[in-house]
């Protein structure tokens, strides 16, 4: 039986590698538009996949988590995310995920409940907080006008049962 607490452990070490260290990119040669990071220790393995194209500011993406028993990899995570952003409020984004993820602490698995920069507030409305289930939505407005500049509606959940 997968274990909950060392899954989250996985979750944090691979965000924290991922978005807080510029990794390397790659993509997945069948789902062309596709970028990724991929993060594996000796038991487990993430993949933080994401879509863009050039017609617009609209992406979706997943992360999923595998663990292996044996030879055999099982996903037991995911967590999927879509919407859009104009390209000055990305910074923001990565900016409020990264500084969560420092603290190590989960928040709908994106970035803390409010955070400020260069003019624009990023706002984690988390509607279910718990590791193994969980739903909200991320935003980017201007601060001077309250333009919204962009959001993501997220949810995620384990795939096996939780006691």
């Amino acid at each position: 039986m997968p274990n909950l607490n060392e899954i989250r452990e996985v979750f944090q070490r691979a965000m924290q590698s991922g978005w807080g260290t510029n990794p390397e990119k790659s993509t997945i040669v069948d789902l062309p538009g596709s970028k990724m990071i991929l993060y594996q220790e000796d038991w487990y393995r993430v993949v933080d996949c994401w879509f863009t194209n050039p017609f617009g500011d609209h992406s979706w993406g997943f992360i999923m988590i595998w663990e292996r028993t044996g030879e055999v990899w099982n996903p037991v995570w995911v967590m999927q995310f879509g919407g859009w952003y104009v390209e000055r409020a990305i910074p923001v984004v990565k900016s409020a995920l990264t500084d969560l993820l420092k603290n190590r602490q989960f928040y709908g698995g994106r970035g803390a409940p409010a955070y400020t920069m260069n003019g624009m507030r990023y706002r984690n409305l988390v509607r279910e907080n718990h590791f193994h289930r969980f739903r909200g939505r991320e935003e980017v407005t201007d601060i001077g006008t309250g333009e919204l500049l962009g959001f993501h509606e997220y949810s995620g959940m384990v795939l096996f049962e939780v006691d």
